[in-house]
């Protein structure tokens, strides 16, 4: 581990920055047509390049996109598909979650719901 672009420990920014290398080499993506296409700053983006620093969860998800790739790749290198149903990342999600600080974790649910096409709508609808 190492720590994040929050200072935390967390994710590790070097194994980060070689992912995305590797995965825009395979589009022929420099860092600023990557940071083209994913809306990120160019001076930002040499700082996830060069494994200066992590992103939070809307940069991750634009990153992901704009590459063609997994976020959950891009984190932690692990592949596409659920070996055990889920229930692993269910349980390590809800762990995070509970870490969180207030703000966090309402910011955290705001993308959730986002990402199901839920955007303003509250739980149970």
């Amino acid at each position: 581990m190492s720590l994040n672009g929050d200072g935390q420990e967390g994710i590790d920014a070097e194994a980060f920055g070689a992912r995305i290398r590797q995965a825009a080499a395979q589009r022929n993506y420099s860092p600023a047509e990557l940071a083209r296409r994913s809306n990120i700053a160019k001076q930002t983006m040499s700082a996830y390049w060069n494994g200066q620093r992590f992103c939070g969860a809307e940069r991750l998800f634009a990153l992901a996109e704009a590459l063609g790739v997994d976020a959950r790749w891009l984190v932690e290198g692990e592949p596409e598909g659920e070996v055990d149903g889920g229930e692993a990342r269910e349980a390590a999600l809800l762990e995070a979650y509970r870490e969180l600080d207030a703000r966090r974790k309402a910011a955290l649910v705001e993308v959730a719901r986002a990402m199901a096409g839920r955007i303003g709508r509250p739980p149970g609808e």
